[in-house]
């Protein structure tokens, strides 16, 4: 049913929306009385819902309900009882949408006014699952959307402790280099004292072993001693 519904139908007949058992039923007699009054009045439906907002006129579809109630309670093709038609009923109704010309209902153009609904309603259908899309998947994407930020603030976090440790290890290399200073110039001092050592032990040496005499200058005065002397304990 592309102009009907269940529940206008239901309405219509007075029937309660729990009574679910005819469903079916009134479904398919909702699309046979589309098309036999589309067919009975010689025009578009198609046509006639683009010149009235996107609706059907609201007599078209008492007409169709009033051709639906007559199927629904007649279920078969013979009547045993004499019947007739209630005045201003479905006769009148559609009369006054009957087209008579061919302006817009030969075959060439009502084929392609109804592919042309048939297109739009396809279209329809697409958005309809479009926004379902949207709607089931914002909650993933929000979740998505919440896990980047954390992200982004764990690296954040991360870049800041970098940059700490960077400047701990700049301070580390500083009292590195400055200790490599001390200890070169600590190594200096111990050549230093070394070749005072071997100095002295020279000293001592000719001092002790030898019999040659010793220059000694003590302020800016230079004497020579005899090492026996020395030796001797005289100094």
């Amino acid at each position: 049913m592309n102009h009907l519904t269940l529940k206008l139908i239901k309405e219509h007949l007075n029937l309660d929306n729990d009574f679910t058992m005819d469903d079916e039923y009134l479904s398919i007699l909702g699309d046979v009385v589309e098309k036999v009054v589309e067919r009975h009045i010689d025009d578009s439906f198609a046509y006639l819902a683009n010149t009235n907002g996107g609706h059907l006129p609201a007599p078209l579809i008492q007409a169709m309900l009033l051709l639906l109630g007559t199927y629904y309670a007649n279920r078969e093709h013979i009547a045993f009882n004499a019947n007739y038609e209630v005045g201003n009923s479905y006769t009148f109704l559609i009369d006054l949408y009957r087209n008579y010309s061919a302006s817009h209902s030969d075959s060439t153009n009502y084929t392609l006014i109804n592919s042309i609904d048939e297109l739009m309603k396809k279209n329809k259908e697409l958005n309809d699952k479009v926004e379902n899309i949207k709607t089931e998947n914002s909650e993933h994407l929000s979740t998505i959307s919440t896990s980047i930020q954390n992200l982004k603030e764990k690296v954040d976090k991360n870049e800041y402790e970098i940059g700490r440790i960077n400047g701990d290890m700049s301070s580390l290399m500083s009292m590195v280099n400055t200790h490599e200073g001390q200890l070169s110039q600590f190594e200096a001092t111990r050549g230093e004292v070394e070749v005072l050592k071997s100095d002295v032990n020279e000293l001592k040496e000719k001092t002790i072993e030898s019999t040659d005499s010793v220059e000694v200058t003590v302020d800016g005065v230079t004497t020579k001693l005899d090492v026996n002397e020395i030796n001797g304990g005289k100094f």
